[in-house]
Order: C-alpha cells, then sequence, then structure tokens
C-alpha cells in the first residue's frame, strides 16, 4: 500500500537556499513547459498553494482502516 501527497508549497517561507533551488528547477522546467507537471509548477511558482484535498485523504484513511480490519 503507497500513498502519495503533494501537499503544499509557500514560497515566501522557503529558506534563502530552498528558494534558489526552485528558481533553478523553474528555469530548467521553462525549457519543457508542456512535459508532466510542469506546467502546474510553472503557472503557481511564486504563489502560496495547498495541493492536498480532503476527499484524497478521507479516501487514503478509509483503504487503510480496510486494510487493517482485513489482517485481524
Amino acid at each position: 500500500m503507497i500513498f502519495s501527497a503533494r501537499g503544499g508549497m509557500d514560497y515566501a517561507k522557503l529558506s534563502k537556499k530552498d528558494s534558489m533551488m526552485m528558481w533553478m528547477l523553474k528555469k530548467m522546467i521553462e525549457k519543457h513547459p508542456e512535459e508532466g507537471e510542469n506546467a502546474e509548477l510553472l503557472a503557481t511558482y511564486g504563489q502560496k498553494i495547498d495541493l492536498m484535498s480532503e476527499k484524497e485523504v478521507a479516501q487514503a484513511a478509509a483503504e487503510i482502516r480496510q486494510q487493517l480490519q482485513a489482517s485481524r
């Protein structure tokens, strides 16, 4: 059972090092904006974003409960 949660990002709270790394990533992504999640990163760069949804968390929790009950 593997779950992936993207979480959120607040560029204003990044350290200088992390901010520079994100800037470099943005520059690299600008060369291939149509690939994967690149367009989304470019569209939200510099903003405070939250990519978690209560629905996804509830689905993951339900599956974990189901797996725990099945293993008893």
